[in-house]
């Protein structure tokens, strides 16, 4: 899904500061919320909600599963 946003070019919102302690786990969330089609993103140069970007660029929302296994 993050090849796919870099390839349409849909660029995830992302607050420019972490929090103390926690690196960059405040802004691999607003990737992540942009690839389900929350949060913002900016697509053709335009701010918009993400869902309505991946709409745009043609993509679906990423939706999460539980992984399977082989037996």
């Amino acid at each position: 899904m993050l090849l796919d946003l870099l390839n349409k070019r849909v660029t995830p919102v992302v607050q420019s500061r972490g929090t103390l302690g926690e690196g960059d786990l405040a802004q691999l969330g607003n990737v992540g919320a942009a690839m389900v089609g929350s949060g913002e993103a900016y697509f053709e140069g335009a701010r918009m909600k993400a869902d309505q970007a991946l709409k745009k660029a043609g993509l679906n929302p990423f939706s999460p599963s539980p992984p399977t296994t082989m037996r």
